[in-house]
């Protein structure tokens, strides 16, 4: 493990990814005002606890969505004042080299301040001016919690100039015992969220979810399993449903699905490991394959909004998009793809990740990024969100 500023408290950093778990994260979707005030008070407190565990003057929470206010939310801790500062700044639009530096990046990114703007140049921004310089604040770290069309989140230390600059190794530490977390809470919770009603009974609402759920208790046996979990398992098409454990054809499939479950299990426990990667899982009758990902419920509450007991979820997505047959004929008719080209876009309609884009078609990663920056250029757009829009658009024609 490479050398780090940060010695957080296992018990502090494992309270403090209970409380990512337990913290809403549906912004701008909350049904009434006092909703949105537990909202509020969940992630200050979060922020609070962020600020002693990593021993910092102060730790932020931002989703930015500049284009649809209700959905952004600061919180802030350790310094009084400074959350209501910075939404200040953020609503009169100030310069922010920072977010610029930020928002491009993928979930889980993680970089020091240093890396993205030079302290010189820092300096002579007008947000340090306002913001920084009257807390005494010089050394920053800062995180991507989500990104994409629904808003990019973001986490963020400060110390101040007396104090020990952050250091690469604490970008290690912060990405893979927090961020990996936060991540999994926010996708999960808002997955959840979007097939709420604000008058629906709960447990109805999941139940007849377009998505797989399947939720176990704190020993891994299942105590709840929707409509959409219960076809797909009983097609027993590469998962099924034994002995109530979930099981993958595939060994390295299932060797992954007992570790992902493992895994949250432990960060129930107030263990701090990182969050498990989302496992795919191939299929007979389909080339996509289902992806599963685990998140942990409510580690430090009672779980009121999921059966009694409920200490994990497995999201199981099922994705049928247009046949392999429509997207390669429209795509390299207009635009000219090749083969592995064609490949790689029907892999990411299917929803997987570079990474797992280079899996799924046996290449190594810089060889997926060659066949995306070549598809960039054939289609003329500048990022992975423009090319499936693009993708999309065309599969429905």
């Amino acid at each position: 493990m490479p050398a780090t500023s940060i010695a957080p408290d296992p018990h502090r950093l494992s309270r403090l990814v209970s409380l990512g778990y337990e913290a809403p994260v549906c912004f701008g979707h909350a049904p009434g005002r006092d909703d949105r005030t537990r909202e509020k008070e969940a992630w200050n407190l979060f922020a609070r606890e962020a600020a002693r565990t990593f021993d910092c003057q102060v730790a932020m929470v931002e989703h930015y969505a500049p284009d649809r206010l209700e959905r952004s939310f600061i919180a802030a801790g350790g310094l009084d004042g400074f959350g209501e500062a910075f939404s200040q700044a953020r609503s009169a639009k100030a310069e922010d080299h920072y977010l610029k530096g930020m928002l491009d990046r993928p979930a889980g990114a993680v970089q020091l301040g240093t890396e993205l703007v030079a302290p010189d140049e820092m300096r002579r921004s007008r947000p340090y001016s306002t913001l920084a310089m009257p807390w005494h604040l010089e050394h920053f770290l800062m995180g991507t919690i989500l990104a994409g069309d629904g808003g990019t989140a973001f986490f963020a230390l400060g110390r101040t100039a007396r104090e020990k600059p952050f250091v690469p190794g604490d970008k290690a530490l912060v990405g893979r015992l927090l961020l990996s977390h936060l991540t999994r809470s926010m996708v999960t919770r808002r997955e959840v969220a979007a097939v709420r009603g604000a008058n629906a009974v709960l447990a109805s609402v999941m139940y007849q979810a377009p998505t797989g759920l399947v939720i176990f208790d704190g020993r891994g046996k299942p105590v709840f399993i929707n409509e959409k979990a219960s076809r797909i398992l009983a097609a027993d098409d590469g998962l099924a449903l034994v002995n109530g454990e979930l099981r993958a054809e595939s060994a390295i499939a299932q060797a992954q699905l007992s570790l992902g479950l493992a895994a949250m299990l432990q960060v129930t426990l107030g263990r701090p490991v990182p969050a498990p990667p989302t496992v795919l899982v191939a299929r007979r009758a389909s080339p996509q394959p289902y992806r599963v990902s685990f998140s942990a419920l409510s580690p430090l509450g009672e779980g009121s909004d999921f059966p009694r007991g409920s200490a994990v979820v497995a999201v199981i997505h099922d994705e049928r998009r247009a046949s392999g047959a429509t997207v390669p004929a429209l795509f390299r008719a207009t635009y000219g793809l090749t083969h592995a080209e064609v490949r790689l876009c029907e892999a990411l309609l299917a929803g997987q990740s570079l990474a797992e884009v280079a899996t799924s078609l046996d290449v190594s990663r810089n060889t997926a990024k060659t066949h995306l920056a070549r598809v960039f250029d054939k289609t003329g757009v500048r990022s992975q969100m423009a090319l499936l829009r693009l993708l999309t658009l065309g599969a429905r024609a």
